[in-house]
């Protein structure tokens, strides 16, 4: 309200200035092909790398966090600029897959990404971490609790890898659990929390069948041992 009473007190200027031109209020020229390259730069300096290998990144996780990203840059970016600087992010495995893929879109780029690694190759690449025990080996400490985030998030909930996750979790160092709070909604520590005991629940379950069918083993071979020792049995002379 201040500012507007200053302004209706404020002298009428002796000329009005001129109207700006349409031409001149678009940015045009070096300028404007600057702000887009120097956007780009930073879209590429910032952005996560994708290898293709490891666990820290599915395919289709990658796709969603650049989509989010890409929105942010300026409106007249080029597609195929777009598509070079998310090729510019693939490394290693990624960049050889896509060496020979000729993009002209962005939807085509991640097409062709997401074709060369799936979904049920991600999986693997997860299953077999899990099975080797080093779900966190050579993962610094303060990074641990964004890298399982990071899986859990690449994982459909009800898959068998999400729960195996879960449990490599529950045996890392309560600092874990502190960590992973700060950064995760409640409803993702919730469901951490129940794969965790569904996990313990398989695990118990699991060792009840296997004392299950050993005390059936042991039954049936003790049974089958006195049948034996009966029919060795010397018979005494007939009456």
């Amino acid at each position: 309200m201040r500012r507007m009473e200053t302004m209706q007190q404020a002298p009428a200027p002796a000329r009005p200035p001129p109207a700006p031109s349409v031409a001149s209020s678009v940015p045009s020229g070096p300028t404007a092909t600057l702000s887009v390259q120097a956007s780009l730069e930073l879209f590429r300096t910032n952005g996560h790398r994708f290898s293709g290998r490891g666990i820290q990144w599915s395919a289709k996780r990658w796709e969603t966090v650049q989509r989010e990203r890409i929105v942010c840059l300026p409106e007249n970016c080029l597609p195929a600029d777009v598509v070079a600087t998310l090729m510019g992010l693939l490394t290693s495995d990624a960049q050889r897959a896509m060496s020979g893929a000729t993009p002209t879109t962005v939807d085509d780029f991640f097409s062709q990404l997401n074709q060369c690694f799936t979904a049920p190759w991600y999986h693997r690449q997860v299953s077999n971490v899990l099975e080797s025990g080093a779900f966190f080996r050579g993962v610094e400490d303060n990074q641990r609790a964004v890298v399982a985030i990071r899986v859990l998030e690449s994982l459909p909930p009800i898959d068998n890898s999400a729960v195996m996750v879960a449990r490599a979790i529950s045996l890392a160092d309560e600092n874990l659990f502190a960590q992973m709070n700060l950064i995760a909604d409640e409803a993702t520590m919730s469901c951490i929390r129940t794969w965790i005991a569904l996990y313990q629940r398989r695990v118990n379950v699991r060792t009840a069948l296997r004392q299950s069918r050993n005390e059936t083993r042991q039954n049936t071979s003790n049974s089958s041992n006195a049948a034996s020792t009966s029919a060795t049995r010397p018979k005494g002379p007939a009456a």
